[in-house]
């Protein structure tokens, strides 16, 4: 070809239209695209490209499509260090008159209703755990999440996103989630936002937990019933005595009791052995927790036995959700107190007698009562007064509201009242 001439051109493609790959060219790029579509738009194909792959990346990392881990039960949403779990199972509830009146003909469950417009068929489970001072309310079931969201938003919640799920807040500090199947609220925004993040990183759930984690193991040892009670830590009163459940397997509607299965987790067989010989211990800490027990035996590093629990109504002033004994399963825990100020001198009180109704108790020894899952009056009452002789002590000022104490609003004086659980429960 002599120096001067020019190579002849091949024929442009029309505008809109693209070249077929040549014979021996690679005809797939990343992630499977073929090569063809990352070179549209010719010199500026590299922008379609970063598109392309932003677009594939947010799609595995589930951001686009819902591929958020989803909970598969109502374990995956109960933190592995949790103090305290109450579950019910809601349609077995229902389908028994004694309990049925007891679990929703009262005011601490009727939030559900009022607030959330959500009805008793919806429900399938409910968990409420106790954690680190707050309290986390897991509901199971079958839930016309628009209307709620629709409650929400009336009631001045403002929706925003935690990892991709869904929350809720609501301007007095509690929270929520909607999660499809689960719903899940707290008294704070915190404990909201640790078990989404469990949720997100397939970790630290009781579903997810060693086997050697305490409140597994007393799960697990618990068969399935009408309600399943488990506590962990220092609550089981008997020497080496890391935790204790019950699950109440039958109930007798004419003679109002339960058929309640126990298990008592020991640190190792021997001390599951000594405990069931001395009977007296166990029988004696049962009995204060409320149940009728005839006898125990050892398991392995459990301590099991078979118990009847009185379910007649007593008079109340105060109407009460189905109740562990000792430790309240309190469901109006998201519910926000509006607890008033307690006047300057904020005296110390005696703890009542039988004739004492929660008309004369501080509104805040009422909603530590009402709200507290671990909580009797006599508890509050010790909390109250210790943290009154704190605050004289420290000049410490007004003692808050129980809720900004007991959520952490002010972490002075949530020290203050982890410090008071210990001689006071």
């Amino acid at each position: 070809m002599a120096n001067n001439e020019v190579p002849e051109q091949p024929e442009a493609p029309e505008q809109g239209a693209s070249s077929p790959p040549q014979a021996g060219s690679s005809s797939e790029g990343p992630f499977g695209i073929p090569t063809k579509w990352l070179l549209i738009g010719g010199a500026g194909g590299g922008g379609v490209l970063a598109v392309i792959i932003v677009v594939v990346v947010l799609l595995l990392t589930g951001v686009f499509g819902g591929g958020n881990p989803q909970p598969t039960s109502i374990l995956d949403l109960v933190p592995d260090d949790s103090d305290l779990i109450v579950m019910l199972d809601v349609q077995r509830i229902l389908g028994n008159d004694l309990l049925e009146e007891e679990f929703w003909s009262n005011d601490d469950w009727s939030w559900l209703e009022d607030d959330l417009d959500m009805v008793r068929d919806d429900l399938s489970e409910v968990a409420v755990l106790a954690r680190g001072g707050s309290e986390i309310i897991v509901l199971s079931g079958n839930f016309d999440l628009d209307g709620i969201r629709d409650e929400l938003e009336d009631a001045d919640n403002e929706e925003n996103s935690y990892r991709g799920y869904e929350i809720w807040e609501d301007p007095d500090g509690s929270a929520g989630a909607l999660l499809e199947s689960y719903i899940l609220f707290s008294d704070a925004a915190r404990p909201v936002e640790n078990v989404l993040k469990n949720l997100y990183n397939g970790e630290g759930s009781i579903a997810r937990a060693d086997d050697d984690n305490e409140m597994k193991q007393v799960l697990d040892k618990l068969p399935g019933g009408f309600v399943k009670f488990a506590q962990v830590g220092d609550y089981c009163l008997v020497e080496r005595c890391e935790g204790y459940g019950w699950a109440m397997t039958e109930v007798d509607e004419d003679d109002e009791e339960g058929t309640v299965e126990i298990a008592m987790l020991f640190r190792n067989e021997r001390g599951a052995e000594n405990a069931a010989d001395d009977y007296d211990e166990v029988a004696d800490f049962l009995e204060q927790e409320g149940f009728d027990i005839e006898d125990t035996e050892a398991d392995g590093v459990f301590v099991t036995g078979q118990a009847i629990l009185d379910l007649e109504e007593e008079e109340s002033s105060e109407p009460r959700a189905p109740s562990a004994p000792a430790a309240e399963a309190r469901t109006a825990a998201t519910a926000a107190p509006t607890a008033a100020t307690l006047p300057e001198a904020q005296p110390a009180m005696a703890t009542p007698t039988a004739a004492a109704t929660a008309a004369t108790l501080p509104e805040w020894v009422r909603d530590c009562s009402n709200l507290g899952l671990l909580l009797e009056i006599e508890d509050c009452i010790c909390i109250h007064n210790e943290l009154v002789q704190e605050a004289g002590r420290n000049g410490l000022g007004q003692l808050p509201p129980w809720d900004e104490v007991a959520t952490g609003s002010d972490i002075r004086w949530y020290e203050l009242y982890e410090a008071a659980l210990r001689p006071c429960i």
